[in-house]
């Protein structure tokens, strides 16, 4: 083969390859209702920027689009690097309407600096929203521990965005795209899990700060500030110290890690040389670990002088090389004698597997998922347990050689109080017994009574009960201001036609539950549903000055909540079911009538006027009478609709109710 079509070919390869580099950096990521969070780390591609100088106006020429290169991960890490680094994604939705908004969560809480640049698409500039923890907390969009940005997507259309971060410690990318919802329960759960995670090292704490009080042994006082400074470590991590402490001082929030980190290498050594008493079990050991905790405090004060990037990795160091002496002081220490040592030991493995781990996570020897992210997490938690048991073995060693002393004394008492005691003991299982079948009694009767009670609840009002439970009678009662609510599904009957019953009692069952909380939070006492009709009313059984304006809001929160289950009803194929809501406020009689199947009621013309005021509403709207209006329109936007013409009833003014003033 000749000099010329060996060129040739080498050309050729060199452009494909150029080629596919290009393609696999300019991957869509399709956004649709079927999926609510997505991960970018394979649909993105990223440019180290060594200068840190790039414009977005370079960035995004077309001289660095070949330059971008494809992520093979899901997630990006650059260890401790001073390079900028630019991210390129681009975003389509598919449903617009379903899911108009979307949000870009950066998971990982400790950059800088980090910027979205967007192009406007009425000018064609590009805009930047700049966000890190080297701004104050205050200055973010959206309030949360991590990096959230808006993205607006209103249409079709490709959208293409691009992601600046610099930072002076780990760098570690790993972005996803939420629905808000799906961001709100995912949030949730996190917060939940690093709730009990704090909690749990709070309680640690106190409990151990009470034993150091109580015992005056400073291996306590150690291990108080071992966990203390493993919770700070944790919540930097996390972003809480940053969110709720010191995000509103950036230069306090950046320097915050890497001291809490020497901090923790510091307390570490100390509580070794404590807990193990080094000086005596382990002496060349002691003097490492003395050294070692000279030069976390050293770190500590470097941390007010040095860039952070530089006593981020002291610290990092320190705490990888304290964990490994942590298990030769263990060994020696155990190896001399100490037996206090062995769960020490195992504490120490337990929390250097997740040191070990995350260290080399922030070095970006190892990729960024849910172990390795957590594994400090993990290992914190199995080593305070640990500590926790091996103080327990020290004090309990301590017990035993104390109580071996004393066993030669106390032996003789022993054996003359022996019978005595297998007397007492067995007169105090006879009595154990009879309280126990006593007790056990008493519970179920309480339990039955229990039951009882809630069932007549769910019947009766809570002073109605009362009274037919002490009395065996409830006496019929008068309000002169009650509110009552109507609501009514139109044409019911040609909806359920095609239903099984089964299905129309679950349909019913799902609105009706929902109605009895809305009423519930709005003080409204349910009355009874007939058919597919619902009965409610404020006022009553305890009068009150506010139940118009109640039975107002109850009727738009349910307006609210049934529009909301006609959406879901549209998205699943299904026909809707409009509502009718009607009010009125006047005199009521309630009471209960009968002697069997007892069931609370009102009436009077207060009900009619109530029911006449829905049948005459129309669906999606609630529709109140004049008494009602005259008592609310200073707190609700409402529209007279005139007098309309009632059975019964003659023209009565109706209102529509359009909302809050």
């Amino acid at each position: 083969m000749g000099n010329l079509q060996k060129k040739g070919i080498a050309c050729i390869a060199a452009c494909l390859l150029a080629a596919s580099s290009a393609l696999a950096g300019t991957g869509i990521l399709d956004l649709g209702p079927d999926k609510s969070r997505h991960a970018l780390g394979r649909h993105m591609a990223f440019l180290e920027d060594k200068s840190g100088a790039l414009t977005i106006e370079e960035a995004a020429s077309p001289g660095y689009e070949a330059q971008f290169k494809p992520s093979r991960e899901d997630a990006l890490n650059f260890g401790v690097t001073s390079s900028a680094i630019w991210i390129r994604f681009r975003l389509r939705n598919t449903d617009p309407e379903a899911t108009p908004n979307w949000l870009l969560s950066l998971d990982y809480p400790l950059f800088d600096y980090v910027s979205l640049y967007r192009k406007n698409s009425a000018t064609g500039q590009w805009e930047e929203e700049k966000s890190g923890d080297g701004y104050p907390f205050r200055n973010r969009k959206i309030a949360h521990r991590n990096f959230l940005f808006e993205l607006p997507l209103p249409d079709t259309a490709t959208h293409t965005y691009y992601l600046r971060f610099a930072t002076s410690g780990s760098l570690q990318i790993g972005p996803h795209l939420h629905t808000e919802r799906e961001l709100s329960i995912e949030n949730m759960y996190s917060e939940i899990g690093y709730g009990l995670f704090f909690g749990a090292l709070l309680i640690m704490i106190g409990y151990n700060l009470f034993l150091f009080f109580s015992l005056w042994d400073r291996a306590y006082l150690a291990y108080v500030l071992v966990i203390l400074f493993s919770l700070l470590v944790q919540a930097s991590f996390s972003g809480h110290i940053n969110q709720y402490l010191l995000g509103n001082t950036p230069v306090l929030a950046n320097g915050s890690v890497p001291l809490f980190m020497a901090g923790a290498g510091l307390t570490m050594n100390f509580f070794a040389i404590t807990f193990l008493d080094t000086r005596q079990f382990a002496r060349r050991i002691h003097r490492i670990l003395k050294a070692l905790l000279v030069l976390a405090a050293l770190d500590m004060l470097l941390v007010f002088f040095l860039p952070a990037r530089l006593t981020i990795s002291l610290a990092g160091l320190i705490i990888m090389v304290t964990s490994l002496m942590m298990i030769v002081a263990g060994i020696r220490s155990l190896i001399n004698g100490n037996k206090s040592a062995r769960y020490f030991l195992l504490a120490w493995v337990m929390l250097l597997a997740g040191v070990l781990i995350t260290s080399l996570r922030n070095f970006g020897l190892l990729t960024p998922n849910f172990f390795t992210v957590n594994s400090m997490k993990f290992g914190a938690i199995m080593e305070v347990i640990l500590l926790s048991m091996a103080l327990s073995d020290k004090y309990n060693l301590f017990k035993k050689e104390k109580e071996a002393a004393q066993s030669k004394m106390l032996r003789m008492q022993q054996e003359a109080n022996k019978v005595l005691e297998e007397k007492v003991l067995e007169r105090t299982l006879q009595l154990a017994e009879a309280n126990q079948e006593l007790s056990a009694t008493l519970e179920v009767v309480d339990q039955e009574r229990q039951k009882s009670d809630r069932l007549l609840l769910n019947i009766l009002p809570e002073e109605t009960a009362a009274e037919l439970k002490e009395h065996g009678l409830a006496s019929p009662k008068h309000y002169d201001r009650v509110s009552v609510l109507f609501t009514d599904f139109r044409d019911f009957t040609r909806l359920v036609e095609q239903m099984t019953p089964q299905q129309v009692i679950e349909e019913l069952s799902y609105c009706f539950t929902a109605f009895d909380d809305i009423c519930d939070r709005h003080r409204l006492e349910k009355i009874k549903t007939i058919g597919d009709s619902y009965m409610a009313a404020g006022g009553l059984p305890r009068p009150n000055d506010t139940n118009p304006a109640d039975a107002v809001r109850a009727a738009l929160e349910i307006l609210e909540w049934t529009e909301n289950w006609k959406t879901e009803k549209r998205n699943k194929g299904e026909e809707p079911w409009e509502i009718r809501i009607g009010i009125h406020t006047g005199p009521v009689v309630a009471g209960v009538v009968g002697k069997n199947k007892f069931a609370y009621d009102i009436w009077g013309d207060t009900v009619n006027h109530a029911s006449r005021m829905e049948s005459a509403g129309q669906p999606g709207q609630v529709n109140i009478s004049e008494a009602t209006y005259q008592l609310v329109r200073h707190e609700f936007r409402c529209v007279y609709r005139g007098e309309i013409t009632v059975k019964n009833l003659g023209d009565l003014k109706m209102y529509w109710v359009e909302g809050r003033n």
